[in-house]
């Protein structure tokens, strides 16, 4: 299956921005439960992009969530133990 160039670009970007903004919370990191962590990246990702209405803001928050939350969830973990934190404070089901 060949993906739409439109589409592969925009995903890199995508998760572009999501790697961007673990620099950006690693120094927090121990302070949020997976789904606080998800919901935060989401909106790294929203705020450096160039969205125009609260509806594409959702959009994408929903796009990030649903196809990135196992990458995101990985990279959440490795921060996790990289910065120290009490696992058993992270044990919330998402």
């Amino acid at each position: 299956m060949k993906m739409d160039p439109q589409l592969l670009r925009r995903y890199v970007l995508i998760k572009e921005l999501i790697d961007n903004s673990y620099d950006i919370l690693r120094s927090e990191v121990c302070d949020y439960a997976f789904s606080d962590f998800l919901e935060e990246v989401c909106w790294q990702v929203s705020d450096h992009m160039d969205l125009e209405t609260v509806d594409s803001i959702e959009k994408i928050h929903r796009w990030v969530r649903n196809n990135f939350n196992d990458y995101i969830r990985e990279n959440f973990d490795n921060l996790l133990n990289e910065e120290n934190c009490d696992d058993d404070f992270y044990d919330d089901v998402d």
